[in-house]
């Protein structure tokens, strides 16, 4: 009997490609979100610092223009920050689609991984039926010269 081969192997490698190439799709994304969280938690952060100098300066007395100067640029961090936002939002949602992707892209080969185990299960049960439709032959041979033979 010729050995397993699985015609579709060509496909299987195509889908385990594309799977590598989606979870790699999926680390920059994901690379991207973390790096946009982590500037969104600095720029929060220096928001809540100058928030609190703006407090104190207005405690101890300061000049108009210096207030002037912190609000301006409160005003300044707090858009940053609304930009920040909307990009870590963007960054989430190209994660989200990364990950379905990725998951998509395993269905699939998965799909082809079944079909190949489930021809290699139809080939092994056949090739048993074949080895034991041999054996029967033989045995069959082998009594049919022993009882024309003089062992008896």
């Amino acid at each position: 009997m010729k050995p397993f081969v699985f015609r579709l192997e060509a496909l299987r490698k195509i889908r385990t490609r594309r799977e590598e190439e989606r979870q790699q799709e999926l680390a920059i994304a994901a690379g991207n979100y973390r790096t946009a969280v982590a500037a969104l938690q600095e720029l929060q952060q220096q928001l809540d610092v100058l928030l609190v100098k703006c407090e104190q300066e207005k405690q101890v007395g300061t000049t108009i223009s210096t207030l002037i100067d912190y609000e301006n640029y409160l005003w300044v961090l707090r858009e940053q920050c609304e930009r920040q936002q909307e990009a870590v939002n963007h960054l989430n949602e190209q994660r989200v689609a990364a990950l379905k992707a990725l998951e998509e892209a395993m269905k699939e080969r998965k799909a082809v991984d079944k079909l190949k185990a489930k021809r290699l299960e139809h080939y092994e049960e056949l090739r048993l039926q074949e080895e034991q439709k041999v054996l029967d032959e033989l045995a069959g041979a082998m009594s049919q010269r022993y009882q024309g033979s003089d062992y008896e």
